[in-house]
């Protein structure tokens, strides 16, 4: 299990998923997110 941390996405939704994917995200991963989503 890995824990990663984002801010700042900003709507860009497609590029979020990008990077999980880049990263082998997975359902046992935990993913913060500290802001600024829309």
């Amino acid at each position: 299990m890995s824990t990663y941390a984002i801010s700042d996405i900003h709507g860009c939704y497609n590029e979020l998923l990008a990077m999980l994917e880049k990263i082998n995200f997975s359902k046992s991963d935990r993913l913060i997110l500290a802001g600024d989503y829309i």
